[in-house]
């Protein structure tokens, strides 16, 4: 009589579950990113105003979510300095004197027909960076346990079949 086989079940409920912390780890490197590159100097925001290549402008406290009517080589901060990039979405920081409606940034913005808003942060980024560090120590401390624990359980009370 040979020996049953182990399932494979738990390795693969395993690696799926780390799969799963791996993306939603790769997501939310990106959402802190905010999705854009470098941010680009205010000198270069101000020459791509001058040029005319900027569609859009999405001012939140003292920065800027800039988009650009077709990607253009754009010079962007880096740890070795400045470095030319080809991007059509930025970001920039602003003086805090030209983030305000009547400035004339926004004066500029109007003359050159660029959609401009301004948008409140809003305190869900607080919220999901305070509550994740505890939903992931319930998740892996006592949710995945449990989980275990139950399947388990359920396991040792099926009744076993036996052939004859």
């Amino acid at each position: 009589m040979t020996p049953p086989r182990p399932s494979l079940w738990p390795v693969a409920g395993g690696v799926l579950a780390l799969l799963c912390f791996a993306a939603l780890g790769l997501l939310g490197w990106q959402w802190l990113a905010g999705g854009r590159a470098a941010p680009v100097p205010y000198a270069e925001f101000q020459r791509l105003l001058a040029a005319g290549q900027i569609e859009r402008v999405v001012v939140r406290e003292t920065g800027a979510a800039v988009t650009l009517t077709m990607p253009a080589e754009v010079q962007v901060n880096t740890v070795q300095g400045l470095h030319p990039r080809e991007m059509r979405d930025f970001s920039v920081q602003l003086p805090s004197s030209l983030t305000l409606p009547g400035s004339r940034l926004m004066n500029d913005l109007s003359r050159q027909g660029v959609q401009w808003r301004f948008e409140q942060s809003g305190p869900w980024p607080g919220l999901l960076l305070n509550g994740l560090p505890p939903l992931l120590f319930l998740a892996l401390f006592v949710a995945l346990p449990l989980t275990l624990l139950i399947l388990l359980a359920w396991r040792a009370r099926r009744p076993k079949v036996v052939k004859p």
